[in-house]
């Protein structure tokens, strides 16, 4: 800004603040003097196009001094000098920065403020009644006084003016720079405890101050100069919360922040080391919710302890973040921090230890694991994958003995001692191999690592899970053309496995199951490695297990490849294996093959064998259960037609009846009416005494629903209702046969079905209380509104005398009718108006009140929460009506005008209490916010406090607050 443009801006503020300073106050014009206005007119030398070209601080200066001149009156004058020292401290700024004066040049400008001062405060003690603007003006002229001291130099003198601004004129708006610079000077001098306390004052002043920050980072710095490293913790923490937020995510902090950040990250580092390390830091955060920033505080005390050479202590740190954040997403990196401090410390011992605690904390059994995304999870895997197979390969080979387990200084180890902890270290290596091959399944590495998986436990005499092991990689894993004898190898040694186990188990059950796992493995040796020469010997055992074993798609491969085996083999073998065909794939449930199988099976079999008839038995169920089979892959047509074919091939008998049945039930399905409508009338009158025949007549309810013949479909219902040995069959009978009569359109028919049906049976109560609420309905359609609330009302006296038999559907539908009679009763109160005499009218206007206000209560006393809201919503609103009623009310005639505002304040006056209960009812009802519940009634209900009390609900940020909230 230019020098020119500078002094006419001065002008112009000094002209302003004087106008504004006019007031009509008699008292204050005796103090301050007359307006701007008053002040006698100036010679015409200076005009306002001089003021807005060239100006100068001589000028404005030279027009001050002119208006002192004319100026009588003493406050018109006083204002008038205090004007005049600004443009002196104007010009000795300017004199100091553009001609490199000393301090010197601020003398008259500190001469002029103190004589202000000092008779601005003599005049303020002369009238205590005086306006504050006189003590404003003070502490303005305190803070130049204040600046100048500091401009010459004199900065002891400027300190003591600012404490007496902070001291004295607390309601300053430069009360908390005062009170800040005050700090700066106590604490630079080493007085921490007053620096502490000075700033804890400007703390005081809120968060809106620029100084709030500033003022709690030193405010910390104050305690820790004083050895308060607790106190100096929290204080800090408030800096970190003021930066970061107390919720996560992590924001990015700016950089002019950073070095803040730093700093305050150093110093509370330096705290909690100074107290108990990483103990302090977890006591301080552990009760609280996770801070965004904590793991910030934890990086650096394990940096300061890691740059002072104390290696533990620094693992330690990380490692107080990993036990105070298991599951925190920063856990991963504070434990790798952890492996980094102990290779770079030199401490081979503690390596392998922290790379197991690593894979015991977010390895794939871990719970980190298993809650984190998959993004999360990539980030570990490179880590994984190294540590898994450095402690793979450690762990194997102190089992192969070529890492001395003797390691302690104690007596030498026995050789049975050295195998036993050789056979714990295999164990301990297949651990890791097991967690590698779980991880990545898809590795490269993964084969091998899963063969010496097997390897290693085959060792240490686990030869069940050896077994597993083997015999995944030989079967699970495609392996290349050069990892196939690999493959034969471990699919041979998991053979062997069994057959050793075969020879040793004695419990029953293992040796049943080791038997059934030679044959697995001999039938999958034979069909991968076909080329061995035992494959053709395995095929022929196995094939007579499997089916025993119940294995049955094995047991089908076995057998048609014995059916294709060349040589053919004799008839006898191969009837056999179709009729293990058959029967496995009865089993798995492919009943076409099945009934392929048996149909091939007879073709082998003679027709006086005896097994004939069985097999033909087998067929027929396979084509009923192919039919079965066909609904299951929706084809529907399809499965009637096997049904058909049942019936055909074995009419009459129970399996031809379910199957006409069925056909029956699929054109149901398929919607085919009429052809249901025909299966079923003639299976009833072929087969009336069947137990199937009882259940037609729900069935021929819904053909007649579905094809809209509801009176048929009524008339059927009313026909169980009578004939039905179920007395629940004939009460739901009867409740739907209601409901078919009111969709044709009966309403009479229905209203006397309903009533029937509640004659009957008053229980069950929901049923009860959803007849009457469907009475109800009717009558309504009638327009007869007296039957209609008497069925209401009937709901409420079902549910009331229910007692501990209510039900949720009973509340919700007596809720409901209440909320209806609070409707109308709130519709009588608003219908009476206040008339002369209006002592008459009010009594019958809060007769219908409390009327109203008793059928919301029982609303309310429901609890149904849609229902709450509006009733609280309603109760508020009773009263605000009944307030603008009474002040809306019929005026006596003939008041004058005084007589007519005395009135109208005698009704404002009743009307406060109604007012004050309406904002109470209101509250309330905003108050569920709090409870996560926001409908359009509680917005109502904020609306109206917002026309009742503005000036606490009729602003953005509650609107906003309420948004919030909900």
């Amino acid at each position: 800004m230019s020098r020119a443009v500078l002094i006419r801006s001065a002008l112009f503020v000094a002209l302003v603040v004087l106008t504004a300073c006019s007031s009509p106050d008699k008292k204050r014009k005796r103090i301050v003097g007359p307006t701007l206005a008053e002040i006698p007119e100036l010679s015409s030398d200076i005009q306002p196009s001089t003021l807005e070209r060239d100006v100068t601080l001589e000028k404005v200066e030279e027009f001050y001094q002119r208006a002192l001149d004319a100026a009588t009156d003493e406050g018109t004058r006083r204002t008038i000098l205090i004007r005049l020292a600004d443009v002196l401290m104007l010009r000795s700024e300017e004199q100091m920065f553009d001609d490199n004066e000393t301090g010197e040049v601020f003398n008259e400008a500190i001469e002029r403020y103190r004589e202000l001062i000092a008779l601005q405060k003599q005049t303020d003690n002369e009238d205590t009644r005086l306006e504050d603007r006189n003590s404003k003006e003070v502490d303005q002229m305190l803070y130049q006084l204040s600046k100048a001291y500091a401009l010459s130099g004199q900065v002891e003198s400027s300190v003591r003016e600012l404490s007496d601004l902070a001291a004295n004129y607390e309601g300053s708006a430069y009360s908390p720079e005062a009170k800040f610079r005050s700090a700066e000077q106590a604490f630079s001098n080493g007085k921490y405890a007053e620096a502490e306390q000075l700033y804890l004052e400007v703390i005081g002043q809120g968060t809106f101050t620029p100084y709030y920050q500033n003022a709690i980072y030193m405010y910390g710095w104050s305690q820790f100069k004083q050895y308060k490293y607790q106190d100096a913790v929290a204080s800090f923490t408030k800096v970190m919360d003021h930066l970061y937020g107390r919720q996560p995510p992590l924001k990015k902090i700016a950089k002019s922040q950073q070095n803040l950040v730093d700093d305050t990250l150093r110093v509370m580092s330096l705290s909690f080391s100074y107290l108990d390390g990483p103990e302090s830091l977890s006591a301080s955060f552990k009760e609280e919710v996770e801070r965004p920033y904590v793991f910030l505080i934890y990086q650096a005390l394990g940096e300061l302890y890691f740059k002072n050479e104390r290696y533990r202590d620094s693992a330690n740190a990380y490692r107080q973040y990993v036990m105070d954040n298991p599951l925190g997403d920063k856990s991963p990196m504070f434990s790798r921090y952890i492996i980094d401090v102990y290779d770079k410390g030199n401490f081979p011992s503690l390596l392998i230890p922290a790379k197991e605690e690593y894979i015991i904390n977010y390895g794939i059994d871990s719970e980190f694991w298993q809650i984190k995304p998959q993004e999360v999870r990539d980030e570990l895997s490179p880590k994984l994958k190294l540590y898994l197979e450095e402690l793979a390969k450690y762990e194997h080979a102190i089992g192969q003995g070529v890492v001395d387990v003797q390691v302690d200084q104690g007596p030498k180890k026995t050789p049975q001692e050295i195998a036993e902890d050789q056979r714990k270290a295999y164990l301990k290596a297949a651990v890791w191999y097991d967690q590698y091959v779980r991880t990545f399944p898809t590795d490269l590495k993964t084969p091998d690592m899963l063969f010496l998986l097997g390897e290693s436990l085959f060792e240490a005499k686990e030869y069940s899970r050896s077994f597993d092991a083997y015999a995944r990689l030989a079967y699970d894993f495609p392996l290349p053309e050069d990892k196939k004898a690999k493959g034969a190898d471990a699919g041979y040694s998991a053979i062997l496995i069994t057959q050793k186990q075969v020879k040793t188990i004695e419990d029953p059950e293992q040796l049943a199951l080791w038997q059934i796992r030679e044959i697995d493995q001999s039938l999958a040796f034979a069909e991968k490695y076909a080329a061995d020469k035992r494959a053709p010997s395995v095929l022929a055992t196995a094939a007579e297990k499997l089916l025993k074993a119940e294995r049955q798609p094995e047991a089908i491969a076995a057998a048609k490849r014995l059916t294709e085996w060349q040589p053919p083999a004799d008839r006898g073998l191969q009837r056999g294996a179709w009729l293990v065909v058959g029967q496995s794939e009865f089993d798995l449930e492919n009943y076409a093959g099945a009934d392929e199988a048996f149909g091939q099976a007879l073709l082998l079999t003679d027709a006086n064998d005896p097994s004939r008839q069985s097999i033909v038995d087998r067929q027929a169920a396979s084509v009923y259960k192919y039919a079965e089979n066909l609904l299951a892959q929706g084809d529907q047509q399809g499965a009637v037609n096997q049904f058909l074919r049942v019936q055909v091939i074995a009419p009459d008998t129970e399996i031809a009846i379910t199957a006409q049945y069925d056909a029956g039930n699929q054109f149901m399905e398929m919607k085919r009416w009429q052809q249901a409508e025909n299966i079923f009338l003639a299976f009833r009158q072929k087969y009336p005494k069947h137990p199937l025949t009882k259940t037609l007549y729900a069935k021929l309810v819904l053909i007649y629903q579905e094809s809209e013949q509801w009176i048929k479909a009524g008339n059927e219902l009313t026909q169980m209702a009578t004939v039905s040995d179920d007395p629940e069959m004939r009460r739901q009978s009867l409740l739907l046969a209601g409901e078919l009569y009111e969709k044709s359109g009966q309403v009479e028919a229905a209203i006397t079905s309903n009533l029937s049906y509640i004659q009957r049976y008053p229980a069950p109560l929901d049923d009860a209380v959803e007849t009457m609420n469907k009475l109800g309905a009717l009558y309504r359609k009638q327009k007869n509104i007296a039957q209609y609330e008497y069925w209401l009302n009937q709901m409420v006296i079902a549910h009331d005398k229910a007692g501990n038999n209510a039900t949720e559907r009973s509340l919700y539908l007596a809720a409901t009718a209440t909320n209806y009679q609070a409707k109308k009763s709130y519709q009588n109160f608003a219908r009476i108006r206040l008339t002369l005499p209006l002592k008459t009218s009010l009594a019958r206007k809060k007769e219908a009140l409390a009327a109203s206000v008793a059928t919301y209560n029982k609303v309310i006393d429901y609890g149904v929460l849609e229902l709450v809201t509006e009733a609280n919503y309603f109760l508020g609103e009773l009263y605000v009506r009944l307030r603008d009623d009474l002040l809306d009310s019929e005026r006596p005639k003939g008041l004058d005008t005084l007589a007519s505002e005395q009135y109208d304040m005698l009704l404002e006056d009743q009307t406060y209490s109604f007012e004050d209960k309406a904002i109470e009812l209101h509250k309330s009802n905003i108050a569920r916010v709090q409870d996560d519940v926001y409908d359009d009634w509680i917005k109502r209900s904020y609306q109206s406090l917002a026309k009742l009390i503005p000036g606490q609900f009729d602003k953005l940020e509650g609107r906003s607050l309420v948004r919030e909230l909900y």
